[in-house]
């Protein structure tokens, strides 16, 4: 019986590889701890950075994992780990897609809304496929400007970590979503941009949904929008003690048409007294 299991667990392994290097990602060799919850979801965390230095907002996508529970909704979502009980991003298998402020939020009073009203910050309908046959879900910008060294600890905490790419750089994480039968192409290579598939898993409904990195020039668009955000933020100290003006807090900048999709540019914005 121990054997048959191995068997099918090989056969299982085999054919996700041969899926993904048809559909052209290089799939990290290195062994990584599946962060897998007793429901059946499965979790990708992933930043700009590094845990000990300057580094981005920690970002968690989630699904069910259909390997773990093939009868589960096929529903994804993206959250940031400082606001994820407060707002996140919910791609529905549906197609109706939107971010949202939580009911959660709603209910335990952190979020006051009109009775009634739609907790909906933005939504979309689900994009049309690449000619390459996925779908181009969300995009996360982190520009190497927006690294900080924080007292913030990710300790116990399985997250892919994308180096500092440079000054005028910025790290893309790109979600994708690729249907059940995918077209035959050749493997992948990092390219200049250094692309690099993260990690990915199986939902119910048979498509899987990974993240990708890419590095890239920093566009004057993202520049312009940047410089925006910052200059309307003022963040005082709420102990109303004195803060150092050159703290940092993060702050998740939302913005439509990123580059020709949905998504957000992650910001440190400046605290002052």
């Amino acid at each position: 019986m121990l054997d048959s299991c191995k068997v099918a667990a090989a056969r299982l392994k085999a054919w996700s590889q041969q899926s993904l290097n048809a559909a052209g990602f290089a799939v990290p060799r290195a062994r990584r701890r599946l962060d897998v919850s007793r429901r059946g979801e499965r979790a990708i965390r992933f930043g700009a950075g590094s845990p000990d230095g300057p580094h981005g907002t920690v970002f968690k996508l989630w699904g069910i994992d259909g390997a773990v529970r093939p009868d589960g909704p096929s529903d994804v979502y993206l959250a940031d780990r400082a606001t994820g009980s407060v707002l996140k991003t919910s791609l529905h298998a549906s197609g109706r897609w939107r971010t949202a402020v939580t009911r959660g939020a709603v209910e335990a009073g952190k979020i006051a809304i009109r009775e009634g009203a739609d907790r909906k910050m933005t939504g979309w309908e689900r994009p049309a496929m690449t000619a390459k046959g996925f779908t181009i879900a969300y995009q996360v910008a982190t520009p190497a400007s927006e690294l900080r060294t924080t007292e913030q600890t990710f300790s116990g905490l399985n997250v892919h970590w994308v180096e500092d790419p440079g000054p005028g750089k910025v790290i893309q994480f790109v979600v994708v979503l690729a249907p059940p039968p995918l077209r035959t192409m050749t493997l992948s290579e990092p390219g200049p941009n250094n692309e690099r598939l993260l990690d990915h898993f199986r939902l119910p409904n048979g498509e899987l949904v990974g993240v990708i990195s890419r590095t890239t020039i920093l566009s004057d668009n993202a520049i312009a929008r940047i410089r925006a955000a910052v200059g309307r933020w003022t963040v005082r100290d709420p102990g109303g003690g004195p803060v150092d003006p050159s703290a940092r807090v993060r702050c998740t900048l939302y913005v439509e048409g990123l580059d020709g999709g949905e998504g957000l540019i992650d910001v440190a914005i400046p605290c002052t007294v």
